[in-house]
């Protein structure tokens, strides 16, 4: 676990230099760090290191992209939502089990909030690792269904929903 004296921050990636002995232990998300400055500096992307007092432990990227929900009883004229996308949260396969990983996830979850709180994004989402799904709904995440990755087979796509369903449940009953 973190020690409750610790700090964990998350900063802008502002530069191409890692630690070179950094391994989350998933090389396909090592790969993804390894190209995360340019990704953050093409604005395709915002990659963060994640440090406990001062120390680099991780890193983390999130995107803007759009998902579309046919069967979603809430939609817009072309089922289409903005959604903010976490790429991947990765922890120095050294010190993982920990709990660095929850606290930056809870952290990136209320940093997104904020970021998105007058934009319209209707979701997070990202794709779990199978072994994960549980620890990613104890946090709020739901599978996404519809959404099949033939690409990565033992993940599952999961979103986290930002929408304050009352406003839209009040808006519904007056309609009918």
């Amino acid at each position: 676990m973190i020690q409750p004296m610790s700090s964990l921050k998350l900063q802008t990636m502002n530069s191409p230099d890692f630690p070179a002995d950094f391994s989350c232990g998933v090389s396909s998300v090592d790969e993804l760090i390894a190209s995360a400055f340019f990704t953050t500096m093409m604005r395709q992307g915002r990659a963060y290191n994640i440090l406990v007092d001062g120390m680099i432990v991780g890193s983390c990227m999130f995107r803007f992209s759009v998902i579309k929900d046919e069967n979603d009883e809430y939609y817009s004229n072309d089922h289409a939502y903005p959604v903010v996308e976490i790429v991947y949260i990765a922890v120095d396969k050294r010190i993982q089990h920990r709990g660095i990983g929850t606290v930056a996830l809870d952290y990136f979850i209320s940093r997104i909030k904020s970021i998105v709180s007058d934009l319209p994004v209707r979701f997070i989402v990202l794709n779990a690792f199978n072994h994960l799904e549980k620890w990613y709904n104890n946090r709020g995440f739901r599978p996404i269904d519809f959404v099949k990755d033939d690409l990565h087979p033992n993940t599952k796509h999961m979103r986290l929903d930002l929408l304050d369903h009352t406003p839209v449940d009040q808006y519904t009953d007056q309609l009918s």
